[in-house]
């Protein structure tokens, strides 16, 4: 089996105000693009939406069709 490492934009928990405890692991949330796109396409609405206790993780997937345009599996054409 093939390994692969992934692109990835992250935003991390905001810190918690004063007085409360941090989570050490707080919850996480994966966005996860279609195809055709990449991992700005949520990251930056779901971001800004997200409760800020939240771990948020943005993956583009590996295979890329054009500069902004990638799949998560290999699309060959058909040959009939």
């Amino acid at each position: 089996m093939q390994k692969m490492s992934l692109d990835y934009r992250i935003r991390r928990p905001k810190p918690a105000p004063n007085g409360t405890k941090q989570l050490a692991k707080p919850p996480m949330i994966v966005l996860l693009h279609g195809g055709g796109g990449h991992e700005d396409d949520l990251f930056t609405e779901f971001s800004d939406i997200a409760d800020d206790r939240l771990l948020v993780v943005s993956v583009r997937a590996p295979f890329a069709q054009s500069p902004k345009n990638n799949a998560w599996y290999r699309i060959s054409p058909f040959s009939g």
